[in-house]
Parts: C-alpha cells; sequence; structure tokens
C-alpha cells in the first residue's frame, strides 16, 4: 500500500508517545568557543512500516578539525516498540589525520542480544527484559519524542562500547521548551537543548560545556521535511 511519510503515525502505548514522526534533512554548524568548526547533515527516512534509519554525516570545515580532515558518518536502523524505540543495527566510522575508528553493533532477534564490534574485536550484549537499547546519535530524537509528547522526564539506555550507559533528563516547557542532561554533582558538565515544536521538537541549538574546556554549539542553519517516493510500497 502506497503511504506519504508525512501521514505514518508512530504510538507508544505503554509510554503514552502518541507522536507523528516525520522525515526531514537538517544540516548543522558546529562551533567550538563560538567559533565554527565543523558541519553535520542529519537525515531520517522510513525503510519499512516498523523499521527507519537515521544517519549523521559530520565534516571538519573549519580550523584544526578541516586540517586533520576530521570526518564521521553514522546510522542506525530502528524500529518501535511498546516502550520506545529500539535500535537494532548501527554503524559508525571516524577518521582524522592518520587515526580511524569504527563501531557496529546490530540486535540478534533469535538470542535477544546485540553483537558488537569494538575496536575489532567481537562481544555479546544482552539487555534486561522490557528495556530497549538505542544508538548514541537517536539521542535527540529520542528526546524530541518525548518532549513532543508532554513528559517532564526522560530515560534512555544507550549501548556504548560493550554495554549500556543510563541517560536521564529533564524537559523544561515553562517557557521555551528545552531539555538539561542529568550529570552526577561531581562532574562539572552541563548540556542543554533548545527545542522547536513545529519541527517536531528536534533541537534547533545545544549547548555542551566541560568544565574550563571550550564550549561546544550545535546549532541549526538549514532544514527540510521530505515526502515518500511515489514508486515505493510499505506491505
Amino acid at each position: 500500500m502506497r503511504m506519504l511519510l508525512l501521514t505514518l503515525l508512530i504510538t507508544f502505548s505503554l509510554t503514552g508517545w502518541t507522536e507523528t514522526l516525520k522525515p526531514f534533512v537538517a544540516t548543522y554548524d558546529i562551533l567550538k568557543d563560538g567559533k565554527k568548526t565543523g558541519q553535520q547533515i542529519t537525515k531520517l527516512i522510513q525503510l519499512t512500516n516498523e523499521e527507519w534509519q537515521i544517519t549523521d554525516n559530520i565534516k571538519g570545515t573549519h580550523g584544526i578539525a578541516s586540517v586533520i580532515g576530521f570526518e564521521r558518518n553514522e546510522s542506525t536502523t530502528f524500529k518501535q516498540t511498546t516502550t520506545g524505540l529500539m535500535a537494532i543495527d548501527h554503524k559508525m566510522t571516524q577518521k582524522a589525520a592518520f587515526s580511524k575508528r569504527k563501531y557496529n553493533f546490530k540486535f540478534d532477534q533469535q538470542k535477544q542480544q546485540y553483537d558488537i564490534d569494538f575496536k575489532g574485536e567481537s562481544f555479546h550484549f544482552k539487555p534486561k527484559l522490557d528495556t530497549v537499547i538505542i544508538s548514541s546519535q537517536m539521542m535527540p530524537l529520542s528526546l524530541a519524542i518525548s518532549a513532543c509528547s508532554h513528559h517532564t522526564y526522560h530515560q534512555m539506555n544507550i549501548l556504548k562500547n560493550k554495554k549500556s550507559k543510563d541517560y536521564q533528563f529533564d524537559i523544561d516547557d515553562m517557557n521555551q521548551l528545552t531539555v538539561h542532561r542529568r550529570y552526577p554533582s561531581e562532574e562539572n558538565k552541563s548540556t542543554q537543548s533548545l527545542l522547536d515544536r513545529n519541527k517536531q521538537c528536534l533541537p534547533y541549538k545545544q549547548i555542551h560545556k566541560n568544565g574550563h574546556q571550550d564550549t561546544i554549539e550545535t546549532i541549526l542553519k538549514d532544514f527540510q521535511w521530505l515526502s515518500q517516493s511515489s514508486d515505493t510500497d510499505f506491505d
């Protein structure tokens, strides 16, 4: 059956998430201490009735990031579950100067575990029952859905390296729709995201501070909705 992606609805019955997920492409400038260092292009498309894919391409365009040829390509295929988004296949490659990194994982449906390729070695991770896992690049999308569902708190499990890590966020909608990540009190860090309700609550600005290090900002410069190709069928 032919359908426009703009009409597709993802419903998360147990969490109360009932938001329309729409395909898009967004371009962000990356700034370090107020100076542009790179650009990020994020794209969300739908593969099947249940599966979506988000891709990120980050390139160093100014300063040292440009000199060393920094580039990071990342993609995650995910699906909906009754408790949230779930990553099923993730690939990341990163290069800078003579350094290269790769990190992949894929969900084994039969064994109910993630098969991980980390630093050239194979590992396995089995999530706890009823725990959904996402990749780190899915964080803004997961937060956006939660914020658009009028939640004030959001928790997610990110698969990093060989195991999952718990992330917690507070969502404030008093004046500006804003998300703050919770850090342990001993860590001198802060991460703030400003969200746009007209763009399914995706971030238009993110600010990360880590002690006395340079402030990192990601600022939305261009955004476009994408439509379904006329020759694509979802059965």
